[in-house]
């Protein structure tokens, strides 16, 4: 996962020095402005400067500076694990560096340690000013798991072993989204990205001790998670929406009774591990860009109330399997681009009273009618 800076602070007084924190999943970003004295006709710092956390490994990134860029010869980095306090190495080159360089890999990191990374440019006339950047090196995965299993997320862990298992599948299901070294499904500043993290700077140790029961959308009874809602009217006042593919640890959720994942930019096919949780009354996939054929396993789901998958971009027939819901009582499948008969197994369904099929293309009559 990784963070971006935003433009150097503007009106800062000489020796001066602005910084801003902030703690997430993966990385915890300060970002600064440095003035120091610099050669006239010397580059500006470089821009956007962000860090990637992987497992031993910050991968840093920028943008050319807008002055003087035709002129670079190279760029420098230095690193620091006490805040800026001291470098280690101070400025070196980075190797076979040139006008067109806008990353550098720093290996050989310990996981869990905050880093602090400068990177400037150099021309004839010499170095440039300093962009700088902190990040926690460590796979985001690892880092997060371990709070399952030690206290930090689930209390007694040994005494609830289903919420840990559960607890397991969230952090999958995050990092499906998020990623290790890159924002893969979910906008900067989406609450997914905070799960398992405090929202202060003193509330403990990356990647934090929130527990279980405060990560957005997710509600536990009996120790068990059994409602999981990413909707982004939930999650995020409906401006973030989540990309990306289905994960497959959906289906390890198995107390689950309600998932709300409506409203998102979802595509792919939907995992048939979905037809594993065997509590769920509840599924809404509307409203997405889901594709390919509904997945016969939705079937097994025989105490489902309402099942959602309207307004995707599913093909194929509608599985008969669906007529094996005996406690349905609501099915849109409208906005999709079903082909084929309408099975008759949906008009026996004693329960049902909603049944929505329009803007298909589907042949024959609706059973029971």
């Amino acid at each position: 996962m990784a963070l971006q800076s935003d433009r150097l602070y503007k009106g800062m007084e000489a020796n001066m020095r602005k910084i801003l924190m902030v703690l997430t999943t993966g990385i915890l970003l300060i970002f600064s402005a440095v003035s120091l004295a610099v050669p006239d006709g010397s580059p500006e710092a470089p821009g956007g400067l962000a860090a990637a956390a992987a497992d031993g490994q910050v991968t840093l990134s920028w943008t050319t500076p807008a002055d003087n860029a035709s002129t670079i010869i190279r760029y420098e980095y230095r690193v620091s694990d006490d805040g800026g306090t001291s470098w280690n190495p101070d400025w070196t080159e980075v190797p076979s560096s040139d006008v067109s360089t806008t990353t550098h890999a720093v290996d050989s990191l310990t996981n869990g340690t905050v880093y602090t990374f400068g990177v400037r440019a150099v021309n004839a006339n010499g170095a440039g000013g300093g962009a700088e950047v902190s990040a926690v090196a460590g796979s985001m995965t690892a880092l997060a798991v371990t709070g399952c299993t030690d206290g930090s997320y689930v209390s007694n862990p040994g005494s609830n072993p289903g919420l840990v298992s559960d607890c397991k599948a969230l952090v999958a299901i995050r990092n499906h989204w998020t990623g290790d070294s890159a924002n893969v499904g979910l906008p900067q500043g989406h609450p997914l990205r905070n799960w398992g993290t405090v929202d202060n700077l003193g509330g403990g140790p990356f990647p934090g001790e929130a527990p279980i029961d405060t990560w957005a959308g997710v509600i536990i009874s009996n120790q068990r998670v059994t409602e999981l809602d990413l909707s982004p009217h939930e999650l995020f006042e409906g401006k973030g929406r989540i990309s990306g593919t289905l994960p497959a640890r959906l289906g390890d959720l198995t107390s689950l009774r309600r998932l709300y994942l409506n409203g998102n930019k979802l595509t792919g096919e939907i995992p048939e591990e979905l037809g594993d949780l065997s509590s769920l009354v509840l599924l809404d996939l509307g409203g997405n860009q889901l594709t390919g054929e509904i997945p016969g396993e939705l079937g097994d789901l025989t105490g489902l109330w309402r099942l959602y998958l309207d307004g995707n971009k599913l093909t194929g027939e509608i599985p008969e399997d669906l007529g094996d819901l005996p406690n349905l009582k609501t099915l849109h499948l409208d906005g999709n681009e079903l082909t084929g008969e309408i099975p008759e197994d949906l008009g026996d369904l004693p329960g049902l009273k909603f049944l929505h099929l329009n803007d298909n293309e589907l042949e024959g009559e609706i059973p029971g009618e």
